[in-house]
């Protein structure tokens, strides 16, 4: 099922944007301000789509969220966000979130 993920991304870069645009130096807070805003607008109802039959649009949803790794720490387009996802213990990658959270909504759905 093809679905339209310019809206979702729009939003999140609106909301990516606000966060960097107020805080001056990278730290803890900012990575924990983009994944508690603005996690949640991209992976908005990902839980209910199959994205092993279209792989470019997962690859837009991680581009976008590496993008914001990339402007809050001011590294560039072509600099490897895995360094500064690998200094930060606690931070998700957005296909391993992407996963886990289609398994508990499958694990919910068998339930009810």
């Amino acid at each position: 099922m093809q679905t339209d993920n310019e809206i979702a991304m729009r939003r999140f870069y609106t909301v990516a944007n606000a966060i960097c645009s107020r805080v001056k130096f990278a730290s803890n807070m900012t990575v924990f301000l983009m994944e508690t805003f603005c996690l949640p607008l991209l992976s908005y109802a990902c839980e209910a789509l199959n994205y092993n039959t279209n792989r470019q649009q997962l690859n837009q949803l991680n581009v976008c969220w590496n993008r914001t790794y990339r402007k809050a720490f001011h590294t560039n387009d072509w600099e490897s966000v895995k360094q500064i996802t690998e200094s930060f213990v606690w931070t998700v990658r957005f296909c391993a979130y992407l996963g886990s959270t289609q398994v508990h909504f499958f694990c919910l759905s068998l339930q009810s």
